[in-house]
C-alpha cells in the first residue's frame, strides 16, 4: 500500500506471497497519518513488514483502490465490499471480522429460535398523579410478567431494577400503577415476560 503527498510516496508492505491467488481473502489496512504508520492484515492476521505512511497526505484528493493514482500497478482480480471508515479497529476486531465473513464454525454457530410468545402484548402508557399506569392486552392467559426500570439505557437488562411482578388476567389483559420518582430526570421501563 502506498501513500503520498503528490511529490513523495511511502509504502507499507507485506512479504511476497502474503496473499495466495485464486481464492477469496479479507484484506484490511489501518492507517495512522499522525504517527506515520500503516498495518496490513490478510484474513485477520497482520502481515506488515514495513509500516510506512505519509504524515502529510492530502485529505481532499481522490482515493484509488487497486492501483496508484497514475494508474500504475493495477490490481488484477475482483474487489468486493470495499469500505473506508474513520477510526481504527483493534486487532481483535479485525480478526473477528474475518472469522465472521469466513463463516468459521468455530467462531459462530446458529441454532433454531423458539418463542412461546407469538405476539407481544400491547402496552398503553398514561399517568395518574405521580403514577405511571400501564394497561394493555394480548398477554398469555394467567401468565406472569415483570416491569423493570432504569435511568440508564446503556446498562444490560440484567442490571435493570425490578419494579413489580404481576399476572395477566384470563383474557390476557393487565393494568398496573407504578410510582414515578420525581427526583430522577429520566426513567425507562420495560415489560418482561419470563
Amino acid at each position: 500500500m502506498e501513500s503520498g503527498n503528490g511529490t513523495v510516496g511511502v509504502q507499507a508492505n507485506t512479504a511476497a506471497g502474503a496473499i495466495s491467488f485464486g481464492q477469496w481473502h479479507l484484506l484490511t489496512t489501518t492507517m495512522d497519518p499522525v504517527a506515520g504508520k500503516a498495518h496490513i492484515y490478510v484474513d485477520g492476521v497482520e502481515r506488515t513488514t514495513a509500516t510506512g505512511f505519509k504524515t502529510d497526505v492530502a485529505t481532499n484528493n481522490d482515493v484509488h483502490l487497486g492501483n496508484f493514482v497514475d494508474g500504475a500497478f493495477p490490481f488484477n482480480g475482483s474487489i468486493d465490499e470495499a469500505r473506508i471508515r474513520q477510526g481504527t479497529n483493534s486487532v481483535n476486531w479485525i480478526a473477528a471480522s474475518y472469522m465472521t465473513v469466513a463463516q468459521n464454525a468455530s467462531f459462530e454457530s446458529y441454532g433454531s429460535v423458539n418463542s412461546t410468545v407469538l405476539n407481544p402484548p400491547t402496552v398503553l402508557f398514561s399517568t395518574s398523579g405521580n403514577n405511571l399506569v400501564l394497561t394493555g392486552s394480548g398477554g398469555p392467559a394467567n401468565g406472569e410478567y415483570r416491569v423493570l426500570s432504569t435511568t440508564n439505557l446503556l446498562v444490560p437488562l440484567a442490571q435493570w431494577t425490578p419494579v413489580t411482578t404481576n399476572f395477566f388476567k384470563q383474557d390476557g389483559s393487565f393494568s398496573n400503577g407504578i410510582p414515578l420518582d420525581g427526583s430522577k430526570s429520566g426513567q425507562y421501563f420495560r415489560m418482561v415476560i419470563p
